[in-house]
């Protein structure tokens, strides 16, 4: 970036001296004295960085200090910023790549700028590994300006929003409260704790949960149908059940107007949910909700602006559901379904639930153990290497049983471990994240 030295220089000592600061109070923690008096006189040079700091130091804006075709060239950068930002959100990733590989030997931005923009580009392609380097890269700097405190608590945020999405529900918890304490303003402040608010509501902690609600401010958040949502979802935790279908058609119907379909389909977990903890009040809304499943599990009639990934979850869901009452035609079918978004999405690690799915579906239907063993191998092959999981785990434990026979304590071991994950937890229901709305960052 061009910078007029000797304009800026004029309008550093300028606005200095109208504030009655000496060239030591202004350059202390920014830059020596020399260089300072250097740069005023326009025979040093200054970055954009430097420009940001002395500009908080005067309490003005950096606009006051560059002169007008600085100023726009800065717009400039801001645009060209959230431009970038734009693609990677839309899901063009390789074009954000493009762009942002132009951009690095450019003054446009700064260097945590680009790392940042790296790490969500990296994230929303399902790279969670390489996302994860730059943002503890930005972790690890120390900020002197608005821009980068800004910047390192949305490197938080987004830390945060891996470890939920891997499952790390303390690590999460943990990366927001360091994202709420690095916050610079009321509106991003309102977003962590919404996504606090998520944490708490997944672990089953309603009380804390309901904290978060009355802290955040209404006044400066769009998301307040999440939370109603949320809300629900913390009242049927506590046993209240009280106008429960309502509650959940009025959010379903908000949803879809608002074109929040993921929001719009989480509602129809939630109603699986439900019912298997009350059959025989929600039977007959479970029918209308299976209609609609298997209306929407046409991969040729997906739209464009619904996540596969989600509408793979539902017929996982539901396959799970079926398995469980034994109704193996139904199972079946709906693993038919996800499977057809297996072919299209081969590489994603939600497959690998699928493949497991299918294996416990051959056990119950066939009991061929080369068949059950082929599911579980490419289960295990759709994981990704070094990551620990509780479905892993499972895997592991399937394939040696199948493949060993011997009667051991570390076989009754696993059996225990197996039988308890399967009827108490792993199996026993839904769980909490796959109902909850997704996070923000």
């Amino acid at each position: 970036m061009y910078i007029d030295k000797v304009k800026v220089g004029q309008n550093i000592r300028k606005n200095r001296k109208e504030k009655e600061m000496t060239l030591k109070e202004l350059s202390s923690n920014i830059c020596s004295i020399a260089k300072l008096s250097n740069i005023e006189n326009g025979i040093g040079e200054i970055s954009l960085e430097d420009l940001e700091k002395i500009s908080i130091k005067l309490n003005i804006s950096l606009h006051d200090l560059l002169p007008k075709s600085e100023k726009f060239y800065l717009d400039q950068s801001r645009i060209a910023y959230a431009r970038i930002e734009d693609l990677i959100r839309m899901g063009l990733n390789d074009l954000a790549q493009e762009n942002l590989e132009k951009i690095q030997k450019d003054d446009l931005f700064l260097p945590i700028q680009i790392k940042y923009l790296n790490a969500l580009n990296y994230y929303e392609t399902r790279n969670y590994h390489k996302s994860m380097h730059f943002l503890f890269d930005i972790q690890n700097e120390k900020p002197n300006n608005e821009l980068g405190r800004e910047l390192i608590s949305k490197a938080y945020n987004l830390t945060g929003v891996i470890y939920y999405t891997l499952g790390d529900y303390t690590s999460a918890q943990e990366m927001f409260e360091y994202a709420l304490n690095n916050s610079t303003n009321r509106q991003w402040t309102n977003l962590v704790l919404y996504n606090l608010l998520v944490v708490y509501s997944t672990k089953g902690q309603v009380m804390d949960a309901r904290f978060k609600i009355g802290e955040i401010s209404y006044n400066n958040f769009p998301y307040h149908q999440k939370i109603r949502y949320i809300k629900t979802i913390l009242d049927v935790l506590e046993g209240d059940y009280n106008q429960l279908t309502e509650k959940i058609f009025q959010l379903r119907n908000e949803f879809f107007q608002m074109k929040d379909f993921d929001s719009f389909l989480k509602t129809i977990l939630f109603f699986v949910y439900i019912h298997d903890k009350h059959p025989k009040i929600f039977g007959s809304y479970l029918i209308e909700v299976e209609s609609f499943i298997l209306d929407i599990a046409d991969i040729n009639k997906i739209p464009e602006n619904i996540n596969p990934i989600l509408i793979t979850n539902i017929l996982q869901t539901m396959t799970l559901h079926y398995l469980k009452q034994k109704d193996f035609t139904k199972a079946m079918d709906y693993l038919q379904h996800a499977f057809v978004y297996k072919e299209k999405y081969p590489y994603d690690p939600m497959n690998a639930f699928t493949f497991f799915l299918a294996a416990l579906v051959s056990n119950q239907t066939k009991d061929d153990k080369e068949t059950q063993l082929s599911y579980l191998k490419k289960a295990m092959n759709q994981i990704q290497f070094g990551q620990a999981s509780v479905l892993k785990g499972l895997i592991l434990y399937q394939i040696a049983k199948l493949e060993e026979h011997e009667t051991s304590y570390w076989k009754q071991a696993a059996d225990n471990f197996y039988d308890s994950m399967f009827l108490n937890n792993y199996f026993s229901h839904i769980t909490l994240s796959l109902l909850m709305p997704d996070l923000l960052y």
